[in-house]
């Protein structure tokens, strides 16, 4: 009779486990920048702890085994209290699932006695970016392209000209490369952006008058891909504006003068005059033979008579 007890006893289930498991992890991360990723438990076996992270969509599995996470961390743990670190950077800006289980190793089947998940959401850096130039430039003369630019984690900015079609920048660096009459403005292998803010002055001249666009982009990865972020100013390169002298031509007249020496008229004002007759300009605003950018306003002073 004892010994049919004790048959039944070791057939008895075990009771349940009293294991316990924690993940904690932030609840946002930026994208490559690494979070601390903590596993906590408490056991009442000797155990096999395994934590896998992937992207969030699925629960975690039954086990390990069956997840399709990447490994985060295994290890064994032989006392009651167990806690364990690591490091991860998440690559791509989403929504992950960082599963942990823990496994009875004093048992064959290992079965699973405790496990738990946490989620993260993982944004894209804050980035600024701007890039300038002034609106009208010499055909020939050097002028100044300023890019700006600042990002929460290391990233690669890239910037060049292309001529304005109006159809806007390139929708990448490597598609702006591959337009006709492209110019980098930066290296071409990118420069480096971080939490201090970068600022780049590099001197141009172009040889062709035309419309251009100056382009810059933050990519994170190749420059094929879509960038975080894009920046653009349009310009116009052509002959210098040249003042001519328009002493005494009426405005249609000096319109006409203005047009020709690549300027534009400005602002008018009057004035009385005792030698230029009303309606005649007595001076403008810019020396005559004064070289200015192209399309330049010259502003006049008209006369309105004694």
């Amino acid at each position: 009779m004892a010994g049919a007890v004790a048959a039944l006893l070791a057939a008895a289930p075990s009771a349940a486990s009293a294991s316990t498991m924690k993940v904690t992890a932030p609840a946002q991360a930026v994208e490559s920048a690494g979070v601390q990723i903590d596993v906590t438990a408490t056991l009442d076996v000797a155990s096999y702890v395994e934590a896998e992270v992937r992207p969030a969509g699925a629960p975690c599995a039954a086990t390990a085994a069956e997840d399709p996470g990447s490994p985060l961390l295994d290890r064994s743990a032989i006392e009651p209290q167990f806690a364990a670190s690591s490091l991860r950077a998440f690559d791509a800006a989403g929504q992950y699932i960082v599963c942990a289980w823990a496994r009875d190793t004093t048992q064959a089947a290992s079965p699973v006695v405790a496990s738990a998940s946490a989620i993260i959401d993982v944004r894209i850096p804050k980035l600024s970016l701007s890039i300038t130039a002034p609106s009208s430039v010499i055909v020939d003369e050097l002028f100044t392209i300023t890019t700006s630019a600042q990002a929460e984690v290391e990233r690669l900015a890239y910037a060049g000209l292309v001529p304005n079609l109006g159809k806007g920048c390139p929708a990448n660096y490597s598609a702006l490369q591959k337009t006709a009459g492209s110019v980098a403005v930066l290296a071409q292998t990118g420069v480096l952006v971080a939490a201090t803010p970068l600022t780049s002055k590099e001197q141009f001249s172009l040889p062709t008058a035309g419309k251009y666009l100056a382009c810059a982009y933050v990519h994170h990865g190749p420059i094929t891909s879509a960038p975080q972020a894009v920046a653009q100013t349009a310009f116009i390169a052509g002959k210098a504006c040249v003042v001519p002298d328009l002493g005494g031509r009426t405005l249609s007249q000096a319109k006409k003068l203005l047009k020709k020496g690549n300027c534009r008229l400005g602002k008018s004002k009057k004035a009385t005059s005792k030698k230029v007759r009303r309606g005649r300009i007595i001076r403008t605003g810019k020396k005559p033979g004064t070289e200015l950018a192209p399309n330049t306003a010259i502003g006049v002073v008209v006369s309105k008579g004694r």
